[in-house]
């Protein structure tokens, strides 16, 4: 089981979210990935998990954290 990690600084713009589909799909089952964004912005938020579900992962946990951060951790499912 390996972790991953994603830090997603200001702004998503949509060349960037066929970049963290390329990222997420290096994921294998069962390992986890940690998505961190340096604000939290509803859109770009939802958008990530969205993302994420259509991929097969399971949301695990979400919020903020120290700092203003907000993050998004999940694992693919089987």
């Amino acid at each position: 089981m390996s972790d991953y990690f994603l830090d997603i600084n200001g702004s998503i713009n949509l060349s960037d979210y066929s970049n963290i589909e390329d990222y997420i799909k290096v994921v294998d089952f069962d390992d986890s990935i940690i998505i961190r964004f340096s604000h939290e912005n509803n859109d770009d938020v939802n958008i990530v998990e969205k993302i994420l579900e259509r991929d097969n992962f399971n949301i695990i946990s979400k919020g903020d954290e120290k700092h203003g951060k907000y993050f998004i951790k999940a694992n693919k499912k089987r």
